[in-house]
């Protein structure tokens, strides 16, 4: 299949409407930095935080805002690594990841030459030979993504465990099986 082609102003509708979602989230994140340090809320922010160390303070202020009692958090790919599912409608924590991406401007660098051996090359003179390179630039930006708190997730061993079971189980076994399981997957 071909991929489409968007016009020129579909294409700045699209950045546009992105960039808005960005520029709403970074908002939030202001306003709540804002009430934090205002208010007696910020130790215990710092507690939260304390929790998602592999997080930035601003995404760590997003999942906060959003689900205040997250206690582990992952993408839905991480998740399905796992071996734990998301359940379909599940609403994700919205955070903020840093995309590069390549621009059309290079950067001149001056650099010592080498052979290609890696060794350093000399002048004549004895000075250090110096060669010019270029090297693309990159740009930084940021896109919306979702993660999951743990508190949701199964293991899928459990969930076709509790599947096959309720096939073979009398009622009453049904009810004592179901309660075991739970209790059971309360401790994991």
């Amino acid at each position: 299949m071909a991929k489409r082609k968007y016009t020129p102003e579909e294409t700045a509708e699209y950045n546009k409407r992105k960039k808005a979602e960005i520029d709403e989230m970074i908002k939030r994140i202001d306003e709540g930095v804002k009430a934090y340090f205002e208010s007696d809320k910020y130790k215990e922010y710092l507690k939260f935080a304390s929790k998602f160390t592999d997080y930035s303070a601003r995404n760590t202020l997003l999942i906060n805002m959003q689900r205040p009692d997250a206690t582990l958090v992952a993408a839905y790919g991480k998740w399905q690594q796992l071996g734990r599912y998301v359940e379909q409608g599940e609403t994700g924590i919205e955070i903020l990841a840093p995309v590069t991406y390549k621009t059309n401007l290079v950067e001149e660098i001056d650099r010592p030459a080498v052979d290609e051996f890696g060794n350093k090359l000399y002048n004549e003179d004895g000075t250090e030979k110096i060669e010019t390179v270029e090297k693309p630039m990159t740009g930084l930006a940021f896109k919306k993504i979702y993660v999951f708190d743990v508190s949701k997730r199964q293991a899928r061993k459990f969930r076709s465990l509790q599947a096959s079971c309720k096939a073979i189980l009398t009622a009453q076994e049904k009810k004592r099986f179901l309660r075991r399981l739970k209790a059971l997957r309360e401790l994991i």
